[in-house]
């Protein structure tokens, strides 16, 4: 009985709502079992409101979840841009009143999954302000709640990866390193069994579009100093896409500070990979810079 207490404590206290339910019909089923008179009195007041409470969140959160899976689809699907269809799909996904109205979101995981549809349809939408003021508070809400921060990190770290992405488009410089700092301290205080590939992979998006934000600020010694920082965790986490953006970046810090060697040993690490799943515009891109460098090159 008390171990049965302590689960439906701790599942209330980390907003897993399957779980309570799960508790509930298990309390229930003993209750029958042991023909629990005083328990069946107190039923239709007690554990049958809290039961139907909860499926009613679920319901909710469900519902939260199929927009949100909506969304990620056509995120996964797009290519270099999204198709007319794509927007005009987005569009009507904003105008659900789930989407349109936060008291609809009954429970702390529906708002977390509210935040992060509206935060990704804007960033297909490219409306960066408002993925901004989404992801911002997607991430706010996480951490006033460091019990469930502790239990989802992974999804923490990727609505800061967004955040970040967003912060670089609308050129925050002061909110944006004072986040990556936050960020690097983070990931470098979490114990060891926190720290998961996912975990590790989110970090070095963040970093990438950190890196990326010193390029357009012109600042190419603190991208090169962080690249060199990063490249250890990239060849060991980094997914294709985090390596390719990875080492883009840090070929055009090489490229900037005219040290066209470094530049083009970073490019051929891109050229050289035989994966598919490269985009031809992508391919294009580093076909031409190839053909700068080894200009450059022929000139010294």
């Amino acid at each position: 009985k008390k171990k049965i207490a302590k689960a439906e404590k701790l599942a209330e206290e980390n907003h897993a709502y399957y779980y309570l339910s799960i508790i509930l019909s298990l309390k229930r089923e003993i209750m029958v079992s042991k023909e629990n008179l005083e328990g069946m009195n107190n039923y239709p007041h007690g554990d049958y409101r809290k039961a139907h409470k909860c499926a009613e969140i679920i319901k909710n959160l469900i519902d939260y979840n199929k927009l949100h899976i909506q969304a990620a689809r056509i995120a996964k699907t797009q290519l270099q841009q999204i198709s007319a269809k794509q927007r005009m799909a987005l569009k009507m996904l904003l105008e659900n009143p789930l989407l349109q109205d936060e008291v609809k979101a009954l429970s702390f995981p529906a708002k977390q999954t509210r935040y992060d549809t509206l935060g990704t349809i804007f960033i297909l939408l490219k409306d960066w302000k408002k993925s901004y003021l989404n992801f911002k508070k997607a991430v706010q809400l996480m951490e006033h709640n460091p019990a469930y921060l502790k239990s989802e990190i992974e999804m923490y770290m990727s609505y800061i990866s967004n955040l970040v992405m967003s912060m670089n488009r609308l050129r925050k410089d002061e909110e944006i390193t004072f986040l990556y700092h936050k960020v690097k301290r983070f990931v470098e205080s979490l114990p060891q069994k926190l720290q998961s590939n996912r975990i590790f992979q989110e970090d070095i998006k963040i970093q990438n579009n950190y890196i990326n934000y010193l390029l357009k600020s012109f600042d190419f010694h603190a991208a090169l100093k962080i690249s060199e920082e990063l490249k250890a965790n990239v060849k060991k986490h980094g997914d294709l896409q985090n390596f390719l953006v990875f080492h883009a970046n840090f070929c055009l810090t090489y490229f900037y500070l005219t040290d066209y060697h470094k530049a083009l040993h970073e490019l051929n690490k891109i050229v050289n990979i035989k994966e598919s799943g490269i985009r031809q515009d992508i391919i294009n891109e580093f076909k031409m810079l190839n053909i700068i460098l080894n200009y450059e090159l022929d000139n010294e």
